[in-house]
């Protein structure tokens, strides 16, 4: 699949990236990390003939901790929130919720920013970023504010943003010492797979009394939803008829509709380029040492960037350690997946020098084997991580 021909425009600041968006209108779009735009203009059901790369613009990628309120940055990827010290220290269910979208290749492309403003119901973070109490800063031809997220999401795919108005941050507030925070998500497909439903809660105990109660839900509504009404709930004792009481309420306020990842029903009561899409795997290459989906990176975004592939980590007379691994443990099989396996291995080694067997699975979940060969693929990455290791 490719994309129909447009103009990539490269804006150094925010002003700049908001008066392109203004002047080209229903034209152009911004542009982050790409994981769903690319896509859907490969499949042709959106079309523009400029892009505006919000990469482009210095600083919109950190992650900064203050007194108040964590602050992440539009661009900041879902692995960096995942692995960041800040969110794992203040937010860490933030961190989990992040660590469960896709795979790690979309994790280390797909931006923060992006995330939120695709306004899709069924996504990870929005459910935990609404619990923790976030607010986004917005920017455009009239100035700067600063929206509750609860107020972000008009309908599916619909936000507040106005016509040049870019999404800059994300904020969330300091959690009181004595709050918990907890995410888990319900699939019926892959591990990979977007959530059937995304389940937050944020809950603050005074002794054996609710202080204060929270739930983020994604899935069972147009828009990722707050649950309101909960605050009538203070006070009262934590026990099951308490709980029973919250989902009566939570029930009241929810509508989900039948898709491929699950019935209504079913959320009502358990609150080498294959794909194309980002899913398999097999185009993976390593970005300037993380691993990525080649299907949705835009060549024309990479000056700069050092591309790496399988190509180019050894060849027939000199193979790289993880291919030679791959040979003594016969996890080639037919060999498509192959490629991208290997690449996802040796980002993995860079990271890890010594993966359990379970960290390897995890890191690798996202690629995909026909042949069903993953323990061989377990197996050669673990002597790979060894022979690295001198042993």
């Amino acid at each position: 699949m490719t994309i129909p021909a447009f103009d990539l425009l490269r804006p150094q600041t925010v002003a700049e990236a908001s008066r392109m968006l203004l002047d080209h209108g229903e034209e152009a779009r911004p542009i982050a990390g790409g994981t769903t735009l690319v896509i859907l203009m490969k499949q042709r059901a959106l079309r523009f003939s400029r892009l505006v790369d919000l990469r482009s613009i210095p600083g919109l990628d950190r992650i900064v901790e203050t007194d108040g309120y964590l602050s992440i940055g539009a661009l900041a990827t879902h692995r960096s929130v995942e692995r960041s010290p800040a969110v794992l220290r203040r937010a860490p269910a933030l961190a989990r919720a992040f660590g469960c979208v896709g795979n790690v290749r979309i994790r280390e492309t797909a931006s923060v920013g992006g995330n939120l403003a695709h306004a899709d119901c069924r996504l990870d973070p929005p459910p935990m970023l609404l619990a923790l109490g976030a607010e986004v800063v917005l920017s455009g031809p009239r100035g700067t504010r600063v929206v509750a997220l609860a107020d972000f999401y008009r309908g599916m795919y619909e936000t507040v943003l106005e016509p040049g108005e870019i999404l800059l941050e994300v904020r969330t507030p300091r959690l009181p010492a004595t709050a918990r925070a907890a995410y888990t998500r319900f699939r019926s497909l892959s591990a990979n797979d977007w959530p059937c439903i995304g389940v937050a809660a944020l809950l603050r105990r005074e002794g054996e009394r609710v202080g204060e109660l929270r739930i983020g839900l994604g899935g069972v509504a147009e828009t990722p939803l707050l649950a309101t009404g909960l605050d009538r709930f203070r006070q009262e004792s934590c026990s099951e008829d308490l709980w029973d009481a919250v989902c009566a309420a939570i029930d009241q306020q929810i509508a989900p509709v039948s898709d491929l990842r699950g019935a209504a029903d079913y959320k009502l009561w358990s609150v080498r380029e294959a794909c194309g899409v980002g899913a398999c795997g097999s185009c993976t290459v390593l970005l300037d040492g993380r691993p990525v989906s080649a299907c949705f990176l835009l060549a024309a975004r990479l000056d700069g960037s050092a591309v790496e592939t399988v190509e180019g980590i050894g060849g027939p007379d000199d193979l790289h350690p993880i291919q030679q691994a791959f040979l003594e443990h016969d996890a080639a099989q037919c060999g498509y997946c192959t490629p991208g396996f290997i690449m996802a291995a040796k980002a993995l080694l860079a990271e890890r020098s010594d993966p359990t067997d379970r960290e390897i699975r995890e890191y690798l979940s996202g690629n995909l084997c026909r042949c069903g060969g993953y323990p061989n693929i377990v197996r050669a990455v673990r002597a790979a991580a060894a022979r690295a290791r001198g042993e």
